[in-house]
């Protein structure tokens, strides 16, 4: 293990929170009206930065229906929409779960500033362990992502893990990110049904609704986000089949730490393209969060 020094890490910017929704307090989906309560992390290039962040993370997106709580694994289709980003700007795209061991996991797609980063990597409050290769990222470089905390609102533990150079494919291909068990139990993320990685974190179920999302990660709040679509939102049951969701209820909304309230407004929203089908991010019309829409 190669460990990289705080002095060459430098600051890291807020990004990916996952959305949470409480269903052990009486909080039911409707009235989710934010869309998260952590401010998680994601690594900065190995190099400086203009340090005029977003302090909040911003999500549009959807919660799929109660009955996928509980589930075993998440899926989505997302088409890929690439374009430049600047080097304060960071746009992901993906699916999640908040799972019953606490923890949170994530896989889509990402576009970063570009920059040198570890591409498979471990976060601590230390600093960060890098598992893997490290590599350049560059302009319209879209590429696969997988996130896992152990604990979700342990946000100095995590790991996480970039694809190879434009991994996610050319514009307007469609593209099946899923997040299901191995053969021995384990996280797998299987794009186009590859895996393209297989964790050692033990599989359990889910304590929110299959989700996608749209997230503004850094950047200007009014910078382009997308748009992005997504279809055919499912989830693994108990009886170990696919199941698609059959409603979609409206994410919209800022999260961190200790602010789940957006400070400005901002121009992202989520619209429905046909059942199971969203387009998010700009230029869609601006929803109202918690809104059931299908």
């Amino acid at each position: 293990m190669v460990t990289i020094s705080l002095c060459v890490l430098l600051t890291v910017l807020a990004i990916l929170s996952p959305v949470l929704v409480s269903l052990g307090n009486g909080t039911s989906l409707l009235r989710v009206a934010n869309v998260g309560q952590l401010h998680l992390s994601f690594p900065t290039p190995l190099q400086a930065v203009n340090s005029q962040a977003l302090t909040q993370p911003v999500q549009v997106g959807a919660w799929g229906d109660e009955a996928s709580v509980g589930n075993m694994g998440v899926q989505v289709e997302i088409q890929t929409n690439v374009y430049n980003v600047s080097s304060v700007w960071t746009d992901a795209f993906w699916v999640g779960d908040v799972m019953s061991d606490g923890s949170f996991v994530q896989f889509g797609y990402i576009i970063s500033s570009p920059g040198y980063y570890c591409l498979n990597g471990h976060v601590t409050g230390q600093g960060t362990s890098c598992l893997g290769a490290a590599g350049n990222i560059g302009f319209v470089d879209a590429r696969w992502f997988w996130s896992y905390f152990p604990n979700a609102r342990d946000v100095s533990d995590w790991y996480y893990g970039f694809g190879s150079a434009n991994s996610a494919g050319v514009n307007g291909t469609w593209h099946l990110y899923s997040i299901q068990p191995s053969a021995s139990n384990d996280w797998t993320f299987v794009m186009d049904g590859v895996p393209v990685y297989s964790s050692d974190v033990s599989v359990s179920t889910s304590t929110s609704p299959a989700h996608l999302v749209a997230e503004k990660a850094s950047g200007p709040f009014l910078s382009q986000l997308g748009p992005v679509q997504f279809r055919n939102l499912a989830y693994l049951g108990s009886s170990g089949l696919w199941l698609a969701t059959s409603s979609f209820t409206l994410i919209d909304g800022c999260g961190s730490a200790d602010s789940n309230v957006c400070t400005v407004s901002t121009a992202y929203g989520v619209e429905l393209a046909g059942p199971n089908d969203v387009i998010a991010g700009s230029g869609v019309p601006l929803p109202k969060s918690g809104q059931l829409v299908w």
